[in-house]
């Protein structure tokens, strides 16, 4: 399951499982919004950070884990083989 957390004015979604370990990385408490079902996400679109006009995909990997980080991860075809064949 995915969370949804709140720091200072800031919204994150994170596995479930790692709020403890963030909140203890942010040297605060952070709030959990909701849960929802990660495939809410499939077949959908973010803005990036830097490129607001860009909508990038999310997809899914099999070499993605919840086990460290935030369950999330950046992929790219050039760091490696395993996001090399998320792309393709």
């Amino acid at each position: 399951m995915i969370a949804t957390v709140l720091p200072i004015n800031e919204y994150y979604i994170v596995a479930e499982n790692l709020v403890p370990s963030i909140s203890q990385t942010l040297q605060r408490p952070i709030k959990v919004l909701t849960i929802v079902d990660p495939s809410i996400f499939e077949d959908t679109f973010y803005r990036h950070c830097f490129y607001n006009n860009v909508a990038l995909p999310l997809v899914s990997a099999s070499h993605v884990s919840a086990s460290i980080g935030t369950g999330l991860v950046h992929t790219s075809y050039a760091h490696g083989f395993d996001d090399y064949k998320v792309h393709i």
